[in-house]
């Protein structure tokens, strides 16, 4: 990600929600960064417990 690219969604005025699903947050926060972190997938627990339905 360019200098620009990170300060443009920096100074963004849209709710982190709006912003989940920008290249930004893909870019600076890959799911590696995330399972490092110890944050749970909710994709894959939904995928364990939906065939017990």
């Amino acid at each position: 990600m360019t200098r620009r690219q990170a300060i443009r969604h920096a100074r963004s005025r849209k709710a982190y929600w709006h912003m989940a699903k920008t290249i930004a947050n893909g870019v600076s926060m890959p799911c590696v960064w995330h399972d490092a972190q110890g944050v749970i997938s909710m994709k894959t627990q939904w995928a364990e417990i939906a065939p017990l339905r």
